[in-house]
């Protein structure tokens, strides 16, 4: 894959991340493809601290999705740049999209913030296990002196 190719799915998937967190309605986004941008002019932060009460199967699962999310882009990241650059990237984007989100009348939250980074993080550990995996089956790197 060129390097333009894996800077374009990164972004698009940068920009779905984006989309998925500033709808003004998730549900109405996955079951109907609607898209709806609800500004809020009256932004209040003190959600950002907020911790679910109960926690239920739907709970669970938006924060896998919000882990995946963050897994996924961080693997197309991997195909670019080092792990260091993309684990300031991941956390940036992570902590920018949860800001974000009392600006387009949704909830931002830390916990997301802690689900998005785990989701980097993991992305990190599976790519650098397999490229170390890789790396050792592979035959050595030999000069044209040494063959």
């Amino acid at each position: 894959m060129t390097q333009a190719i894996k800077v374009i799915t990164a972004i698009t998937c940068a920009v779905a991340i984006f989309l998925f967190t500033s709808t003004s309605s998730l549900e109405a986004l996955l079951s109907q493809g609607t898209i709806h941008f609800k500004i809020n002019h009256n932004i209040q932060f003190n959600q950002l601290l907020d911790f679910p009460s109960t926690i239920e199967a739907d709970y669970i699962w938006r924060k896998i999705g919000h882990a995946l999310c963050f897994f996924i882009l961080t693997l197309l990241l991997l195909s670019i740049c080092n792990w260091i650059k993309v684990l300031t990237i991941g956390i940036c984007l992570a902590v920018v999209t949860e800001l974000l989100q009392p600006l387009f009348s949704r909830d931002g939250r830390i916990l997301d913030m802690v689900w998005d980074t785990a989701g980097i993080l993991m992305a990190i550990i599976f790519y650098i296990q397999i490229y170390s995996k890789t790396k050792k089956q592979s035959p050595t790197n030999r000069t044209f002196e040494e063959s």
